[in-house]
């Protein structure tokens, strides 16, 4: 159990890297002249696919990325963007929750949803021989 809880510490410390990456991605792109709907894909597209190899090597210490992984990775990616939205504007619209609390709501959802495929569907253990 305590395996589990170490690789989501590195989970969430990815997710910081990835952050921060994403941003100064996306703030650089502005500032040169980029518009902001072009900075933010750049900035998302370059920290998917930084999460996803931080994820690989040092979260789940996978041997080497693949092709497979990395769709896998951003379905549950996609998949988890989904939860985080209904659990947003379900705090927000029935709940009636402060729109800036209903996003930590929802950004809790993703962070549970992505650590749980990433565990079971992305980066599953290979069986034992």
């Amino acid at each position: 159990m305590q395996q589990i809880y170490l690789k989501f510490l590195k989970y969430l410390a990815t997710g910081l890297l990835n952050t921060a990456v994403g941003l100064t991605l996306i703030y650089s792109c502005m500032a040169i002249g980029l518009s902001d709907v072009a900075s933010n894909a750049v900035g998302y597209a370059v920290g998917i696919c930084v999460s996803f190899f931080v994820n690989n090597k040092w979260t789940f210490e996978q041997d080497r990325p693949t092709v497979a992984k990395f769709v896998r990775f951003v379905l549950v990616a996609g998949g988890a963007y989904a939860v985080n939205l209904w659990v947003m504007l379900t705090a927000r619209d029935v709940l009636h929750i402060d729109h800036r609390l209903a996003q930590l709501f929802g950004v809790a959802a993703y962070t549970g949803v992505s650590f749980i495929g990433a565990c079971i569907f992305v980066f599953r253990p290979k069986p034992a021989q």
